[in-house]
């Protein structure tokens, strides 16, 4: 018997048909490429959720620092605002206890220009505080004694 074309199988025919080894081969290759590539995508999505992470922790340490930052400036200003005073008052303090030292005792002084010279003493004082404090005095209301 004589093998002719039509016997043998197409592949044969053609000489198309390549060797089982390298069909596997190729398929390997394509496998650990494509494996590469998704570990390459696996660590950039690890990478960049790690950003995402830290930049969240920065975002809120920063929020917290800014709320600090504002209690702070609130207190600071609730502080000025009820004792921004008080140095005057603390001054004013012993020239109203001169006024009550007078007044205690006008009833019982016989010669008015002593109790005179004393309330313009505490006049002169609470003068010199005022315009310490810049309160100036209008030249038409001046008082004399």
């Amino acid at each position: 018997m004589s093998k002719n074309k039509k016997d043998k199988p197409l592949d044969e025919q053609n000489n198309l048909t390549e060797p089982e080894e390298n069909n596997s081969e190729v398929s390997e290759n394509e496998e650990k490429v494509a494996d590469n590539n998704l570990g390459q995508v696996d660590a950039k999505i690890t990478e960049l959720e790690t950003q995402v992470k830290e930049l969240q922790d920065k975002l809120l340490r920063k929020a917290a620092e800014f709320e600090n930052y504002k209690r702070r400036t609130e207190n600071d200003q609730f502080n000025l605002i009820n004792y921004a005073a008080e140095s005057f008052i603390t001054k004013l303090l012993p020239i109203v206890d001169d006024f009550e030292r007078s007044m205690d005792h006008i009833d019982d002084i016989e010669n008015n220009k002593s109790v005179k010279d004393g309330i313009k003493l505490v006049y002169e004082k609470l003068q010199k505080l005022l315009s310490e404090q810049g309160v100036k005095k209008n030249a038409n209301q001046r008082r004399t004694f």
